[in-house]
């Protein structure tokens, strides 16, 4: 594990975790792990994440991402598909055997995913959609709410 990992997980308690299905009465900001192998991609979504109020760790492959949830606890996966060492929808499957309540999201170039790698996701989302369906699907899956953000519809 590295430094910056080190760094990170001695900070975890400043964040507690909330586990996915819970109301977020507490104003807890949901912790997005973002795993995208793109990296303008995995830049933009942090920024817009970040924008919009979330706390978010990066990873740029499954490795990463693995390592990373293994040490800090996250209440949302969000998931590129087309991963250099693994599908997102392999990635989240491993990701449930380490936090079985978080959120997975899927996002994918393309438009349909096949019923078996549907069952570890709890939304599928295609690139290109506006960024509000994102948002509000972290929203909906967290119990968070971001109604400050601007341009949603």
């Amino acid at each position: 594990m590295g430094t910056n990992t080190n760094r990170i997980a001695s900070n975890v308690s400043r964040f507690p975790a909330r586990k996915y299905g819970e109301s977020n009465l507490t104003g807890i900001v949901p912790t997005v792990l973002c795993v995208d192998d793109d990296a303008q991609q995995r830049g933009l979504l942090r920024a817009v994440l970040e924008h919009s109020g979330f706390h978010v760790m990066a990873a740029k492959c499954a490795v990463d991402a693995l390592e990373i949830a293994r040490w800090l606890p996250f209440d949302v996966a969000l998931l590129d598909y087309e991963l250099p060492d693994m599908t997102g929808a392999q990635l989240a499957h491993e990701l449930r055997g380490i936090e079985p309540s978080a959120a997975i999201i899927l996002l994918s170039g393309h438009p349909h995913v096949s019923a078996g790698e549907l069952i570890y996701l709890d939304a599928h989302i295609v690139k290109g959609s506006p960024i509000s369906e994102l948002i509000d699907t972290i929203d909906s899956l967290t119990g968070s709410s971001h109604v400050g953000w601007v341009n949603r519809k």
